[in-house]
């Protein structure tokens, strides 16, 4: 074996054995135990992680829960593990401990709560303390699956016994209102002269700034009434530099300075538990100062051909003048 201090150890539906070792590798001794495969965990963000469970789900496929590594899938064919690319979303990178529910989902329990895994589509959904659990910590390979398919995960404060379909599980419904208009940091009056606002900013379809109206911030919030903490937002202004969404966290209000004279649209989305809500769109025009507006330019137009034609008529003017003049001292002489 890899190493004497064993961390983890599976016996797999072909009696094959899986170890988990200290010092970051996984081996493999076949049922006939002639042969040893050693696989490193490095192959993982270049880094050996320390294997803490090793899980065979109902496809035979077997899963690692790694010490800071999240979570590996073993590929059997080329005798190494690969990442998940939807670890980045986990609560935590150190998974304690694997269990599978009847639906195909993994479940990962972690130092900072607990989350399920759909493998086909890799989506993640984390829960913490508001979700009802023992605690933020669970003990490494303290879990158990349940022929009533209940699942149980042991912690530092007891143990979680839930059914997957019924207890954590829940669609989580949220919807995105506008709440606040501000101009300068300040709430804008609806109706006022100079105010952008004839309605409430959420019954808005678009709003119209003089270019004086250079500092203004959009507040915004995500209607779910059971896990309001664990929404999180994201905006995006289409016809500014950068168009991308923008991840803000739980951020419920954007800012925009010294834009540019144009129509934007803003667009925010909220997300709870991998469910989206709407996309809320508002149109900003920001208008020009009135030397830049197509009017004031064709004044400027008429304006110039005025001077032009009365530069013109003053010099043919002036010319005769002195033409006339000449002629009389002519005739004088």
């Amino acid at each position: 074996m890899s190493d004497r201090l064993i961390w983890a150890l599976l016996y797999d539906t072909n009696n094959g054995r899986w170890i988990g070792t200290s010092n970051g590798m996984l081996d493999y001794i076949g049922k006939e135990l002639d042969s040893t495969i050693h696989i490193s965990t490095d192959a993982i963000g270049g880094t050996s992680y320390i294997v803490q469970d090793i899980f065979e789900d109902s496809k035979q496929q077997i899963w690692l829960g790694l010490e800071g590594g999240g979570l590996g899938k073993v590929e059997k064919q080329a005798k190494q593990i690969s990442a998940i690319s939807a670890v980045k979303e986990l609560i935590d990178k150190n998974v304690n401990a694997i269990e599978e529910d009847k639906f195909g989902n993994l479940w990962l329990a972690t130092n900072r709560g607990l989350s399920s895994l759909e493998p086909v589509k890799l989506t993640i959904k984390n829960y913490d303390l508001s979700d009802g659990l023992q605690g933020m910590q669970f003990n490494r390979q303290a879990s158990l699956s349940l022929s009533s398919g209940e699942l149980i995960f042991g912690g530092t404060n007891g143990f979680n016994l839930f059914n997957p379909n019924s207890n954590l599980d829940q669609e989580q419904e949220v919807s995105l209102v506008l709440t606040d208009f501000q101009l300068f940091n300040a709430p804008v009056s609806i109706g006022l002269a100079y105010s952008p606002l004839n309605v409430q900013i959420d019954e808005s379809d678009t709003v119209v700034l003089s270019n004086e109206q250079s500092l203004f911030s959009i507040e915004y919030a995500g209607l779910n009434y059971a896990s309001p903490e664990k929404i999180r937002y994201q905006y995006k202004l289409e016809g500014f530099i950068n168009e991308s969404w923008q991840h803000v966290g739980k951020e419920r209000k954007v800012t925009f300075s010294s834009l540019p004279p144009k129509t934007y649209v803003l667009s925010l989305k909220a997300t709870l538990d991998g469910n989206q809500s709407n996309v809320r769109k508002l149109t900003i025009v920001v208008l020009p100062p009135w030397w830049q507006t197509w009017w004031a330019r064709i004044l400027a137009i008429i304006l110039g051909l005025a001077t032009i034609i009365i530069g013109y008529k003053l010099r043919v003017k002036s010319i005769n003048a002195q033409n006339k003049l000449l002629e009389n001292n002519l005739m004088k002489k």
